[in-house]
């Protein structure tokens, strides 16, 4: 009980390094600590966004804590993107240069609650979970150190922190609030009085 209290406690401090959500499992006979969000967070509606998961094997090496960054595991995970009503099934990729760490591409088009939801297998034992947005956006201060049966083999040890939902471009665009369509507002406008006064030369 020990071991495991101490796990728990340091995947909790390293998670708060992070603005993403932090879970800890025990899949079979193994404990892992997965840490999930988006890309880019704050994410922000059309800009580039997408999944990033990174996994790590938590061993307890002669009483001291370590983790093993699990390789190889696009070949047997794969991620269904929920955004609202709507779901879209994507892969993971590898990050070159950055074992354990997964990641995939999307540009969300709407400010709208997503979840990641991952399913397949790890080490042979089936996983399946989801992961939720919060509307609040990024939190470190959440902890949930209960333990919650998920299925047969799978049990989450802890949960902290949270990532954020994608969010309007309005509230990041700056010095001048919807510049963007200002501008495109005035060219459409500069072209009809033209058109307007080509016709009246006619």
């Amino acid at each position: 009980m020990k071991w495991l209290q101490g796990i728990i406690l340091f995947l909790l401090f390293v998670s708060l390094v992070t603005a993403h959500e932090h879970q800890v499992f025990k899949i079979g006979n193994k404990t892992y600590s997965f840490v999930i969000g988006s890309l880019n967070e704050p994410v922000v509606v059309e800009d580039k966004s997408g999944i990033d998961l990174r996994v790590k094997e938590v061993k307890n090496q002669s009483g001291n804590l370590s983790e093993i960054p699990m390789e190889g595991l696009e070949k047997s995970l794969k991620v269904e993107v929920i955004a609202g009503n709507e779901r879209q099934e994507w892969s993971i990729q590898a990050v070159y240069g950055s074992p354990g760490s997964y990641k995939n591409t999307i540009y969300f088009s709407k400010a709208i609650p997503i979840a990641y939801h991952l399913f397949g297998s790890i080490e042979s034992v089936p996983f399946d979970v989801t992961f939720e947005c919060n509307m609040e956006g990024m939190n470190h201060g959440d902890s949930d150190n209960n333990s919650v049966k998920i299925a047969e083999r799978v049990t989450r040890l802890s949960k902290s922190g949270s990532f954020g939902c994608p969010k309007d471009q309005e509230k990041f665009v700056f010095p001048e609030k919807n510049s963007y369509q200002y501008w495109f507002n005035a060219i459409a406008l500069a072209g009809l009085i033209l058109s307007i006064l080509a016709l009246r030369k006619h």
